[in-house]
């Protein structure tokens, strides 16, 4: 373990071979059986010198506990106990600089299990930012700290047998951090044998107290061998486990499909999808003023010509909170007739990311909004359907766990159904239309109202998941897994649109 910390990995694996060593020799009584199991074939890497010691220390007991056990279940004489000094396994220092093998020659090792450090880059000290360079030149400024890991993992392990798990943010596997990270190491050879999706981490193990909850991630093994099959475990959406599936192969994006690496290209160019086109808005120039509605109309009424002088404008916040701004008319933005807005970032607890819709109305949209300007209803339904939420979830950044929406690598990427029959694209219209009607008629404002559904507007989005679902396979989808299977193969051509 290249980041052992105080040795939960190393203790808990030590003690279940050991156990399974111990049911194994009683199934073949033998008098002068001893264990086979080293404590030696157990080290590790840890920074902090105070949590090494008691890394070192807790082997050291579990070792006696378990030599105790076997000699009390397999009626032997107890062995003598080890020296704490021959417990030297446990090695002090940076794991990303140092060389792993002057712990252990690659040739004697064969198993890597790791929980790195949860470290965004921001959040990372002076000397963990250079641990990034070094391995990283060219994205050092986009990545979580344990993807050093990750790729240390991957080059240690290289043209040899050893089988690597490593406990990661989900963001590796996600939005601009996964090509970074993935791209390299799979022309490199590597194979990811097993995976879970992403699921949130909770202390205790607890899913009932919500406040326990700290991140997202995921789990991957990956080798150089490449198994006809590998194993895939899914969560649903409270982070419960719902199945594990045998797949032929598992994606970067831990998604049973082939390796793509989707681009964040910013240009109209380097767009995959046949929807118009996506912008983010604009930030105010410096010194603007912005003012409330009570202050706009307060200046209306005392002079109605000023009315003309306002737009309204719009942030996320604004959008989730259904609070009325203005600025001045002068700073033009944009000319249209209808406006799709979908904030930048959403929490990860709503089903669906709330998105606005505007007609006939002159706004200025913040840059924490992206807009999609003369947008129709039917593009408001496919973007608020779930196999848009499936395929934003899969790819997307996210900013501690809330999505972060990208209109060049999310939106410009998503696969949207063609060849349309009028009839199939007014029923996805008139659906969308119904949301809107719902939501119009409830009490919340739009944060709200998706943070905590109520029925009605629960079912009028299922009424619209089944007919864009229909319009992509002709058939309902039971789980985001399949819908994001079912658009992985869309985007590599596998699948007919």
């Amino acid at each position: 373990d290249p980041a052992c910390g105080c040795g939960n990995i190393l203790i808990a694996g030590y003690a279940a071979i050991r156990r399974l060593e111990i049911e194994t020799q009683k199934s073949c009584p033998n008098s002068k059986w001893k264990s086979l199991i080293s404590i030696k074939n157990y080290c590790g890497i840890e920074y902090d010198t105070q949590a090494a010691l008691l890394c070192r220390t807790a082997l050291f007991i579990q070792k006696r506990v378990l030599d105790i056990e076997f000699a009390e279940e397999l009626h032997q004489n107890l062995p003598t106990i080890d020296t704490y000094a021959s417990f030297d396994n446990i090695c002090v220092g940076n794991a990303l600089r140092m060389e792993w093998s002057d712990l252990i020659p690659k040739e004697r090792l064969r198993y890597i299990a790791s929980n790195p450090p949860f470290i965004s880059f921001k959040c990372c000290s002076h000397e963990q930012q250079e641990d990034m360079q070094k391995l990283f030149p060219a994205q050092k400024k986009l990545l979580d700290y344990c993807a050093g890991w990750l790729k240390k993992s991957a080059e240690f392990i290289e043209n040899t047998d050893i089988r690597c798990g490593l406990v990661l943010t989900s963001s590796v596997c996600q939005g601009i951090q996964m090509p970074a990270i993935w791209q390299d190491l799979i022309k490199s050879g590597i194979h990811i044998d097993f995976a879970h999706r992403p699921f949130s981490w909770y202390r205790n193990n607890s899913l009932l107290d919500e406040t326990l909850a700290q991140v997202k991630c995921v789990i991957v093994g990956i080798s150089n061998n490449h198994a006809s099959t590998a194993r895939l475990y899914e969560y649903d959406i409270d982070s419960r486990f719902e199945k594990v599936r045998d797949v032929p192969h598992i994606n970067p994006y831990l998604i049973d499909a082939r390796d793509i690496f989707l681009s964040d290209d910013k240009t109209l160019q380097g767009r995959r999808t046949d929807l118009p086109a996506m912008r983010q808005g604009r930030a105010l120039p410096k010194g603007a003023d912005i003012y409330t509605q009570e202050k706009r109309n307060l200046l209306v009424e005392s002079n109605p010509d000023t009315e003309k002088l306002f737009m309204r404008y719009l942030t996320a916040k604004d959008l989730m909170t259904d609070r009325v701004r203005f600025v001045s008319a002068s700073y033009s933005f944009l000319n249209a007739k209808s406006y799709l807005v979908i904030p930048r970032h959403s929490s990860e607890k709503r089903r669906y990311i709330p998105i606005g819709y505007f007609q006939n109305e002159q706004i200025y949209f913040n840059d924490s909004v992206h807009i999609v300007a003369d947008a129709d209803l039917f593009l408001l339904g496919l973007l608020m359907s779930s196999m848009h939420m499936a395929w934003t979830a899969a790819v997307c950044g996210r900013l501690e766990m809330r999505y972060r929406y990208s209109n060049t690598l999310v939106y410009n990427n998503f696969p949207s159904p063609t060849h349309l029959s009028p009839k199939q694209h007014d029923e996805v219209a008139r659906l969308a239309a119904q949301v809107l009607s719902v939501r119009e008629a409830l009490p919340m404002s739009l944060g709200d109202m998706y943070m905590n559904m109520p029925t009605q507007l629960q079912q009028a989005h299922l009424a619209l998941d089944a007919a864009v679902e229909m319009l992509y396979a002709g058939r309902l989808f039971v789980s985001d897994s399949e819908r994001i299977d079912f658009l992985f193969g869309m985007y590599n051509g596998t699948v007919s649109r």
